[in-house]
């Protein structure tokens, strides 16, 4: 999944797609490991699915406010809508919602979660009220051109090579993996992470869409750190010039 930079700004509401939440015979008790998500459960709107997280957990990464998306940490997002704490841990049943246009990040009860623009899942939990999410609008800066774009659009189209013009002075948004790449990181953030171009002076980057990933492995390159990822749909490999 990825994953934007936090970027606060005004906010409109967004009112959530009509469910119909008809009591789930889905509905069950699984034990949840900190670094699990929902992705699993994706397309099964209104689904109902009770949970336990054990003690001393440590969150992975959650997207969102009150609605994630369904990559985030479901123990960590629990936590973060004040359901129970990392000390603690608990119990708590999730529901499965549409993806949404975007996720607005924000901090609480220890964990901080993180702006995400559109994405295809979402989830809330019993007893928070989702029926409207706070959705950010205007970034209060603009970055330069190209520097947040992703190639989630061109996933599948394995082979294929995409052009990415980097203006000079961007910031990288956040990468994972150390080539190939999850197809969710910034292009321009991946190519300077492989030495292709440089932050300072930015330029042109060619990248060759790819398959599946099992796993992606973060690494510090030329000022970019990387992270490590799991199984994702999709990726690319920056080619050099």
């Amino acid at each position: 999944m990825r994953h934007l930079s936090p970027r606060p700004a005004s906010v409109v509401a967004f009112a959530l797609p009509v469910v119909l939440f008809a009591a789930s015979a889905s509905a069950q008790t699984r034990e949840f490991a900190w670094s699990d998500n929902a992705v699993s459960l994706r397309g099964q709107s209104g689904t109902t699915v009770r949970f336990h997280c054990a003690p001393g957990g440590s969150p992975s990464t959650v997207w969102g406010t009150d609605v994630y998306t369904d990559d985030s940490s479901v123990c960590g997002a629990a936590v973060h809508a004040g359901l129970f704490d990392l000390a603690h841990g608990g119990d708590a049943v999730l529901r499965v919602l549409p993806g949404l246009p975007a996720y607005r990040g924000t901090a609480r009860n220890g964990v901080t979660s993180t702006n995400y623009a559109s994405y295809p899942g979402s989830f809330s939990f019993v007893g928070i009220n989702p029926a409207l999410a706070m959705v950010p609008t205007t970034p209060p800066t603009t970055p330069p051109p190209g520097w947040s774009n992703n190639a989630t659009s061109h996933r599948s189209r394995n082979g294929s090579t995409v052009q990415v013009q980097c203006a000079a002075g961007g910031t990288p948004g956040t990468v994972w993996g150390s080539g190939p790449y999850t197809d969710d990181s910034s292009i321009c953030g991946a190519a300077v992470h492989a030495g292709v171009i440089t932050v300072a002076r930015g330029g042109r980057v060619r990248i060759r869409i790819g398959p599946a990933l099992t796993s992606s492995r973060g690494t510090t390159r030329n000022g970019v750190t990387s992270l490590n990822y799991g199984a994702f749909p999709g990726s690319y490999t920056v080619l050099r010039r």
